[in-house]
């Protein structure tokens, strides 16, 4: 789910101060970077039907071959703010077989590591009411849950949380009340990622 309330740059800046500089900018979620981006900008967003899933499959092999696994080889500890399972759970709610979107992706390398920051839908809507405000992908209203903008938000992210929870025990994410406060929610990351480090996997 987006909007938990962490922004990245502040989850970047304090994972470097475990890391130490050696860790290389975030790659965003679909469509924000990358020389494919740039097409998908200029055609609209696609989430839903089979096109739209093979476009942003293209979108994530191009940041992946060209910004994420240069900076792993350079030996920098890439921080991404989501990766493919955003796209299984998306496709998923929208109506695709999880099979068929896992194999759109099965190229890509497993991460070391999985955040992931659980809350509540009622929560999560204030949240984003407060800040970006509701989005029209973001709410599932291009599926048509409902006409409602909020009702259709909080039936999308639900769908969305039960796929998530599929894959928090498939994939081991960990994780962490998104209720706690930035600097709680630091701490934790900080602490999983040390204990990563002091195993000395990723020298």
């Amino acid at each position: 789910m987006t909007g938990f309330g962490a922004e990245p740059q502040e989850k970047r800046k304090n994972l470097c101060f475990v890391a130490g500089e050696k860790i290389d900018e975030e790659v965003g979620d679909h469509g924000d970077g990358g020389n494919f981006s740039a097409f998908l900008r200029a055609m609209g967003r696609f989430d839903g039907g089979t096109e739209g899933n093979h476009l942003h499959a293209v979108d994530f092999a191009d940041r992946l071959e060209n910004q994420i696994i240069p900076a792993l080889k350079s030996g920098f500890i890439v921080v991404l703010d989501r990766y493919y399972y955003t796209a299984l759970a998306r496709d998923v709610v929208r109506g695709q077989n999880i099979d068929w979107v896992k194999n759109l992706y099965d190229y890509a390398p497993e991460p070391d590591l999985v955040f992931y920051l659980d809350m509540p839908v009622d929560v999560l809507l204030k949240r984003i009411i407060g800040t970006t405000g509701l989005d029209f992908y973001e709410s599932g209203r291009d599926v048509g849950f409902s006409t409602d903008f909020y009702k259709s938000f909080e039936i999308y992210q639900n769908k969305c949380l039960e796929q998530y929870d599929e894959m928090k025990k498939e994939y081991g994410f960990i994780s962490i009340d998104g209720t706690k406060t930035i600097p709680a929610i630091h701490k934790i990351m900080n602490s999983e990622v040390q204990k990563l480090l002091d195993t000395g996997f990723l020298d």
